[in-house]
């Protein structure tokens, strides 16, 4: 399928359907950034009477070039792919028929908050795996902070809004956090921290 982003920018996906007035689980790609690396969870949720729609950032999957493939080793959030986010869920709500809810682990937990935050009818609950509070956090962690121009770059990319930290203290719909013990990308203290700013159930 396609469907319009937040900012009307063209995005692909697959809508994998499940039964009749099934809820919809929107996918937010990990740190691949493609849909195809989800295909495991997609049949998991399928199987248990979910529909799925997954889709690509805008810039990976097929006609994705090697340098915007690379990328993703530097960037560790982009406010586009909330967009990107966002355009999915909406597009889910018109065209299911029972509750839809934004899912994603790890880079996706970040792009599945953002996106539900900031439309609270876009969603009915929002699950995440692993959180970091801020892309400038993520980087400092990754090590790529030392590189200046990746740093002024991510003050570009991201919209303050759409960092999590922010993100969850405007969420307006229940949200499920699973920690993992023994994440050293997104340790449980950190996504604990972040979750602990929202205000619902």
């Amino acid at each position: 399928v396609s469907f319009s982003a937040a900012d009307s920018a063209l995005v692909s996906g697959w809508w994998l359907q499940g039964a009749e007035k099934a809820p919809v689980v929107v996918i937010a790609s990990r740190g691949s950034g493609t849909m195809g690396d989800l295909l495991p969870a997609a049949q998991q949720f399928l199987a248990r009477g979910f529909t799925v729609l997954t889709f690509d950032y805008r810039g990976f999957g097929p006609n994705a070039t090697s340098e915007e493939t690379d990328s993703l080793r530097y960037i560790v959030f982009d406010s586009q792919w909330v967009d990107d986010m966002l355009g999915a869920l909406r597009y889910a709500r018109v065209r299911g028929q029972g509750h839809v809810f934004a899912w994603g682990q790890d880079l996706g937990s970040a792009v599945a908050l953002a996106g539900a935050a900031r439309d609270r009818q876009s969603c009915d609950a929002v699950a995440v795996e692993g959180l970091f509070r801020t892309s400038q956090d993520a980087l400092l962690a990754n090590g790529t902070s030392v590189l200046q121009e990746i740093v002024v770059r991510h003050r570009r990319l991201v919209q303050t809004p759409d960092e999590p930290f922010s993100a969850a203290s405007r969420l307006r719909v229940p949200l499920l956090v699973v920690l993992a013990g023994k994440d050293e990308v997104t340790p449980a203290a950190t996504t604990k921290a972040v979750a602990a700013r929202a205000r619902v159930r």
